[in-house]
């Protein structure tokens, strides 16, 4: 029984220091920002795909219309690195 306490003293002195408390997550300043951030992305990320998709949907791209689709692409894909980043940090 003393090994099993001692076990559920270092699991919690762990979670703590990971910012769990009673079993919640506790969100500081900076986590609360990059989970905001990383919502605001992934938002954009969806628009940016119905707009690639909205573009795509044309049988003929006007030279207008395929610097867009380049340029949307290119966002699209920088959004999609950056959420993976705040993903890995917020963890």
């Amino acid at each position: 029984m003393g090994n099993l306490s001692g076990r559920i003293r270092v699991l919690t002195a762990a979670a703590y220091s990971r910012g769990v408390e009673g079993g919640h997550m506790e969100l500081t300043g900076e986590r609360k920002v990059m989970l905001s951030e990383l919502d605001q992305l992934q938002q954009q990320h969806k628009k940016l795909d119905a707009d690639v998709n909205n573009i795509t949907g044309n049988v003929y791209l006007t030279g207008q219309e395929q610097y867009d689709l380049a340029r949307l692409k290119k966002l699209k894909l920088a959004t999609k690195d950056r959420i993976s980043q705040l993903q890995l940090e917020v963890g």
